[in-house]
């Protein structure tokens, strides 16, 4: 019962970093609308800035997204809430998306995708097996990409 308060907790903060940027990006557009600069970003909300649009994920974790949320709780449970590392995690995660973090993960080799890697090591394993189990979850990110390349 504990576990479930606490996968309940995980979720929660996740709808709440998404609606957070959903609120910012949506102050953002009125401003430059009404001929006015963006609003400053919040403190709490500082990697925003270099997010993925979070008007573009659903503010409800998607079943991919839950599947990863609970791989992450069984290999972290408390953790998640107290190490530095992990909460920045979650707070990626829920900006970017787990398609974006798995994609991270598995395929990207920026610097911080190894320092990503680095901080999900218990999690890894399982992880992989949930992105190797999807391949069609990544397909819009490759139909986009294919899209981009197709108008230049």
């Amino acid at each position: 019962m504990k576990d479930d308060i606490r996968f309940d907790k995980l979720i929660e903060r996740v709808v709440s970093f998404r609606q957070q940027g959903i609120h910012y990006f949506r102050t953002c557009e009125d401003a430059i609308a009404n001929g006015g600069p963006p609003p400053p970003l919040p403190i709490v909300s500082k990697s925003h800035i270099d997010a993925v649009d979070t008007r573009t994920i659903s503010v409800e974790p998607d079943a991919i997204e839950l599947r990863m949320l609970r791989t992450l709780h069984d290999c972290y449970g408390r953790q998640l809430f107290d190490d530095d590392g992990l909460k920045s995690m979650i707070r990626t995660f829920s900006i970017q998306g787990g398609r974006n973090v798995l994609h991270r993960i598995f395929i990207s080799d920026r610097h911080g995708d190894y320092r990503l890697r680095f901080i999900l090591d218990e999690a890894i394993v399982p992880l992989k097996a949930l992105f190797d189990k999807n391949p069609d979850y990544f397909l819009p990110d490759a139909l986009e990409v294919l899209s981009r390349l197709g108008k230049r």
